[in-house]
C-alpha cells in the first residue's frame, strides 16, 4: 500500500512537470518489532533498533548525494533544516536540526550519541553502547555494542556507573526531567497498549 501511494504521489509530481524542481524526502516515524528480541509490536520498554531506527531517503532534483549512504546520527528534525537549506531560505527561528545534504559530501553530523523517548522509556545509543531505561532511571538495560552488536546481553547490573552517566546524558538532551505518564496510561510494564 505504501509503495502504491508513494508511486501515485511521484507520478503526480512528474505529471505536473515538477520532478526537475522537487526534492523528495521519505522517512518513517518508527519501526515495529516483528519478533526480534521476542517482542511483537511498538512497546516502549523494548526500544531496540527495530523500533527506533528509521529509513530516511532524500532525492534532490539536481542529484546531490545520489546513491550516497550516510552513517551518521540523524533525527527527523533534520529534515526541516535540510529543506530550508535546499530552498535557499533562512529559517525564521533557530533550528536544532542540521542540513543532511552536507553529510553526503563527507561532513559529520557533530552528534556523538542520540536519544529518543517513547511513553515512559528512553533510548540512548552511541557507537559503543546502547541503553534502554525507564524515564525515572530505573529498569535499565545496557548493551556493549562492540562485544554484543545484536543487543542480546544486558550488562546494566555490572556497570551501574555507566547507566548513571548515560542517563544523565539523556536528561541533558531532554533539557530536564522527563514527563511521567504513569498516572495517565497503564505503564507499569511499559506497554502502552493497556496489556
Amino acid at each position: 500500500m505504501v509503495d502504491r501511494w508513494i508511486g501515485n504521489l511521484l507520478e503526480k509530481v512528474d505529471d505536473l512537470g515538477l520532478a526537475d524542481s522537487t526534492m523528495v524526502m521519505l522517512v518513517s516515524d518508527h519501526g515495529h518489532a516483528l519478533g526480534e528480541h521476542g517482542i511483537i509490536g511498538k512497546v516502549p520498554r523494548f526500544l531496540y533498533p527495530e523500533l527506533v531506527d528509521m529509513p530516511m531517503l532524500i532525492c534532490h532534483p539536481e542529484g546531490y548525494g545520489a546513491s550516497v549512504r550516510v552513517d551518521e546520527w540523524t533525527y527527523n528534525l533534520d529534515l526541516v533544516s535540510t529543506a530550508y537549506s535546499a530552498l535557499g531560505v533562512e529559517a525564521p527561528m533557530r533550528l536544532d536540526g542540521i542540513d543532511l545534504m552536507a553529510l553526503t559530501e563527507g561532513a559529520l553530523s557533530g552528534r556523538s550519541w542520540v536519544t529518543t523517548a517513547f511513553n515512559d522509556y528512553v533510548h540512548y545509543r552511541d557507537r559503543e553502547r546502547a541503553m534502554i531505561v525507564r524515564n525515572d532511571g530505573g529498569d535499565a538495560r545496557l548493551f556493549d555494542l562492540i562485544e554484543d552488536p545484536d543487543w542480546q546481553h544486558d550488562v546494566a547490573e555490572e556497570k551501574p556507573n555507566m547507566v548513571d552517566e548515560l542517563f544523565a546524558r539523556c536528561l541533558s538532551d531532554a533539557g530536564g526531567d522527563f514527563p511521567r505518564y504513569g498516572d495517565v496510561r497503564q505503564s507499569d510494564t511499559g506497554a502502552w497498549y493497556g496489556v
